[in-house]
């Protein structure tokens, strides 16, 4: 385990795990398997294979949040812009779609934003500002520019949990 990265912490622990499940939900949605990139400055999170060939890439973020109040704060998701230009020229370079996908662990229900097509034209348009915001699931704080994703471009994909499943058949 390296130090020093929030991401290997025990307070991270609950959301790598819901990150797992985040990306089962997501190849099993759109029939692909789910490569994790390997290096923690990597730009995406997941490189998408189908049938041994590359068909997109994905940052994917777990948070906890409802979609109840992100309606309530103006129906837009906050993520460092830096993340999309990221994935843009990523997604461009391989000729492969960029995807947003952040699991809302409240309501065990993923949204995932189509960025980018396969030819890195962009999808929709977002705004963005300069703001101060958590720096990790630690905590902290972090000032940098941040996009606001238009929850109208995305989809929802549930994404169960065992949790779930027992509450549902009580």
């Amino acid at each position: 385990m390296r130090k020093g990265l929030a991401v290997h912490s025990d307070a991270a622990q609950p959301f790598n795990h819901a990150e797992r499940r985040l990306s089962s939900a997501l190849a099993q949605r759109f029939g692909v398997t789910m490569l994790k990139t390997g290096a923690a400055h990597a730009p995406v999170d997941a490189v998408w294979v189908r049938n041994g060939e590359c068909v997109g890439c994905s940052e994917h973020k777990v948070r906890q949040i409802s979609r109840e109040e992100i309606k309530a704060m103006g129906d837009t998701y906050l993520i460092t812009e830096q993340k999309l230009f990221d994935g843009i020229q990523l997604g461009s370079l391989l000729g492969v779609p960029f995807y947003i996908a952040a699991l809302l662990l409240p309501d065990n229900t993923a949204y995932v934003w189509k960025v980018t097509d396969d030819h890195g034209v962009q999808q929709f348009s977002w705004s963005a500002a300069l703001t101060t915001t958590q720096d990790t699931c630690e905590g902290g704080t972090a000032t940098r520019v941040n996009a606001y994703l238009p929850m109208a471009h995305a989809t929802a994909i549930p994404v169960g949990s065992i949790h779930a499943y027992l509450n549902q058949i009580k």
